[in-house]
């Protein structure tokens, strides 16, 4: 609740990289496939990508006009998906920053999920 996401060490229990620039507390934290990197969401309607070695944001998106509920990577790690309170999933590309695209209006979502070489999201 205090706008920070911690990463464990599952074998030896310490915290090994704390990232903290929110105001508001952490809605949603996903794991890059390739694990190098965390994507945070937040109420304050803004998503951080992190490098988890050197604990610095990598990219920051926006674009959502509510609280971000749920955050996401493609299996390719190429795109971030969010879904938001404003009642829209977002598919941010990551590697050739460009225009997002708001991909659907939906009920709010609470959660999203990609499937390994499909491109589908989960409502």
């Amino acid at each position: 609740a205090d706008g920070t996401a911690k990463v464990w060490d599952a074998r030896s229990g310490r915290v090994i990289r704390t990232v903290s620039s929110y105001p508001d507390k952490l809605r949603s934290v996903a794991f890059s496939p390739d694990g190098n990197r965390i994507a945070t969401a937040s109420k304050d309607k803004i998503a951080k990508v992190w490098d988890i070695d050197s604990g610095q944001v990598v990219l920051t998106l926006s674009g959502h006009t509510n609280s971000i509920n749920t955050i996401t990577f493609s299996p390719s790690g190429e795109y971030i998906a969010t879904a938001s309170e404003d009642k829209t999933v977002r598919l941010h590309p990551i590697l050739n920053i460009g225009e997002l695209k708001n991909i659907a209006q939906i009920r709010v979502a609470r959660s999203l999920t990609t499937v390994e070489q499909r491109q589908y999201l989960l409502d």
